[in-house]
């Protein structure tokens, strides 16, 4: 079921060949299977985080961020320093060199919203990482989190 607020095309609707038809959108397909007996020694849990956060992908951080990474910007080719170029992953040493700025600061670590939306949140914990009410179990193949983790990112998780 689609959340509120969405909208999709009828499959096979002039609109939706047009699309899949299109060379860039052809690329797109699912990155892969999670394969059997993935969850086997692997856990899912929750806990309560502690310490100072940094949204680097906030206004604040961003015009902190934008002179310090700037050099580095020029170096690699990007135009500008915005939000979209932290989430896009398509700049692993811009991103790399902003998380070292946040850990030299005493940071805890960092949170930004996923580029697969932003309503899914991302917290990147720096080493030693305080955790309270911790709370863990083993995952199974049928989970719901995981079968709506895999969907997000477009991974099938077959049986």
């Amino acid at each position: 079921m689609l959340p509120r607020n969405s909208c999709s095309l009828p499959s096979g609707s002039a609109d939706t060949r047009r699309r899949e038809s299109h060379p860039r959108r052809r690329r797109l397909r699912a990155a892969g299977r999670v394969p059997p007996g993935w969850e086997k020694n692997r856990a899912m849990g929750t806990a309560r985080l502690e310490g100072n956060y940094a949204d680097i992908c906030g206004s604040e951080w961003l015009a902190y961020l934008r002179p310090k990474l700037a050099p580095d910007c020029v170096d690699l080719g990007l135009k500008e320093l915005d939000a979209s170029v932290l989430q896009s992953g398509s700049s692993r040493r811009i991103t790399q060199i902003a998380s070292r700025i946040v850990y030299e600061l005493g940071y805890a670590g960092i949170y930004y919203r996923s580029r697969y939306g932003h309503d899914v949140e991302t917290w990147a914990l720096f080493e030693p990482f305080p955790l309270r009410d911790t709370y863990s179990r083993a995952i199974t193949r049928n989970d719901p989190a995981l079968v709506q983790a895999a969907k997000i990112l477009g991974i099938e998780v077959g049986s």
